[in-house]
């Protein structure tokens, strides 16, 4: 997605306990790619479980690898739940927040 650009992700970690590993990062920045991830030494293609958070731009890195993705809404100032956010101008259905509208396939 971002071909040859650099990113500082400050001081990083991968923590591992229990088989459960975790890249903690100190700068705010999206996971497009598993670039972030092998800077460390982790390899996500071995990995059989991936969480990621991010609110989209992870699909261009990891959808190729990814068995399923799901998307899991949580409490912050974006939400995967169309139907939560607060439209007021919309004019018209819009798929998927309206089940009866046309999908823009």
């Amino acid at each position: 997605m971002w071909k040859g650009v650099s990113e500082n992700l400050g001081p990083s970690a991968w923590l591992e306990q229990n088989g459960v590993h975790v890249i903690v990062i100190s700068r705010r920045c999206q996971p497009i790619d598993l670039a972030f991830c092998r800077t460390l030494g982790l390899d996500c293609t071995e990995m059989q479980y991936l969480a990621i958070k991010s609110t989209g731009h992870f699909r261009s890195g990891f959808a190729p690898i990814a068995g399923s993705i799901f998307n899991v809404d949580t409490a912050s100032s974006l939400s995967h739940d169309f139907n939560r956010l607060p439209y007021t101008r919309l004019g018209r259905k819009m798929y998927p927040r309206d089940q009866d509208a046309q999908p823009p396939w």
